[in-house]
This record gives C-alpha cells, sequence and structure tokens, in this order.
C-alpha cells in the first residue's frame, strides 16, 4: 500500500486526547513566545473604524489559536475581525457555542492545487504554526532564505528558547502524538511482512516513555518564527 502522507490528519474519530493534547501545545507555544501575533505581524493590524482585520489559520486543528487571537483582539479594542480556520480535518472542530462569532472553522486540505480562488490574496495575515517534525533542522534554520527565494519581502526570523520548566510537557505533548501514530501501522496478523508494525511501534514507544521516565526530554529547544510580508 502506498504511503499516504495525509493518513495522520485525517483521524477518523473524535479523539478527545488528541484535543487535550493540541490545547497543551497551544499553551507551551504561548508559554515560550508571549504572543499570539508577532510584533512585525501586529503592525498589519487596519486602523481605520470600518476596516476588517481579516486572518486565515493553516491547519488550524481545533481552533485554539483563533480563539485566543480573537479575545487578544477584543482586549486591545482593535477593529471588527474575520478569522478563518481551515484544516484538513474538521473532526477536531468545536461546536460554533464554543467559537466567538469572529472565528469560523472550514475543512480544507491547504496543500492542495489550486485553492480555491476566492482565498487568494483575501487575508491580511495567514499563519502556520506546527512543529517541524518531519523537516530536516537545516531547513527550518534557512525558512528567512525560503521566504526569500519565493517573493516574498521584509522577511524577519526569530529563534526563542523552550523554558526548561516546560520539557517535561513538550515532552508529554510529543509523546502522545506518536502515541496516535500507531494506527497507520498495519498489526503483525494482518501484515506480517511489513518493516513496521503497530505492535513493534508500540514496543520502541513503551521503550522512549522509560526513557522519559530516566529524565530524558524531548523538545526541538527553540521555535523558529518567521514572518514575510507578499508583495501585491
Amino acid at each position: 500500500m502506498p504511503h499516504d502522507p495525509t493518513a495522520y490528519w485525517r483521524a477518523p474519530a473524535r479523539n478527545y486526547r488528541t484535543l487535550a493534547r493540541l490545547h497543551l501545545q497551544h499553551m507551551l507555544f504561548q508559554n515560550t513566545l508571549r504572543f499570539i501575533l508577532e510584533k512585525h505581524v501586529e503592525q498589519a493590524i487596519p486602523t481605520a473604524p470600518s476596516s476588517i482585520f481579516k486572518v486565515a489559520d493553516l491547519a488550524c486543528g481545533n481552533g485554539v489559536w483563533l480563539i485566543g487571537l480573537s479575545r487578544e483582539l477584543a482586549d486591545k479594542g482593535a477593529v471588527s475581525a474575520k478569522l478563518d480556520g481551515f484544516d484538513i480535518n474538521e473532526i477536531l472542530f468545536p461546536a460554533s457555542a464554543f467559537l466567538p462569532p469572529s472565528v469560523s472553522l472550514e475543512n480544507l486540505d491547504v496543500l492542495a492545487k489550486p485553492l480555491p480562488e476566492e482565498l487568494i490574496g483575501a487575508y491580511d495575515v495567514v499563519h502556520g504554526l506546527n512543529e517541524p517534525r518531519g523537516l530536516r533542522f537545516e531547513y527550518i534554520a534557512e525558512l528567512d532564505q525560503h521566504l526569500i527565494k519565493n517573493g516574498f519581502e521584509n522577511v524577519y526570523m526569530s529563534k526563542t528558547a523552550k523554558r526548561k520548566q516546560d520539557y517535561k510537557a513538550w515532552t508529554d505533548d510529543i509523546l502522545m502524538a506518536w502515541e496516535e501514530c500507531t494506527f497507520l501501522f498495519p498489526s503483525k496478523a494482518t501484515d506480517p511482512q511489513a518493516s513496521h508494525t503497530r505492535e513493534s511501534w508500540a514496543e520502541n514507544l513503551a521503550k522512549a516513555v522509560g526513557e522519559t521516565e530516566k529524565g530524558v526530554a524531548l523538545h526541538a529547544g527553540a521555535i523558529t518564527t518567521v514572518v514575510g510580508r507578499k508583495p501585491f
């Protein structure tokens, strides 16, 4: 069976453990970065009373970042906002009763080509937040150069070290994500020739957990933030 890179993000059922992990992940990012909108991006907020600040959050998960942004904009008395989240798997979207009026969430594969025409150039800010799993660290270290090569202007990159007191929480967050990957592998009974099975993954995960119980931490060390402006 060919590898489907989107399989992990298409969880077939609502998983409250995943929802809790996403809330934990958001808290850890906030503990580290201390901002919702990066200072250079915050300058993009329009000031005219009639303006509508439009933000798209890609791979929004359960929408926790947009909910936080809505609260921050309200606290600052900012202009009206239209905050749209897009994710390949809507199963994690909260009920509308839990969302501020300015926030809407929609099912969308953000890597699809082409994207819906009405979304192109429609937003003041496009946000994407993720752990660099599966990406080479060399690529992460050169993200600003990748943006420049793709036509972005006013590119700025910074690194913020993670707090030592959060190492255990980062470790737990990563272990929960790894545990969620178990269903991606076939069982030994259904595919005895598979190089990796659910049983072998569970065995390796148990060993990793054992290492963390001895004081080993799993984390990337720092969060890299990159911002840039796409010319009109």
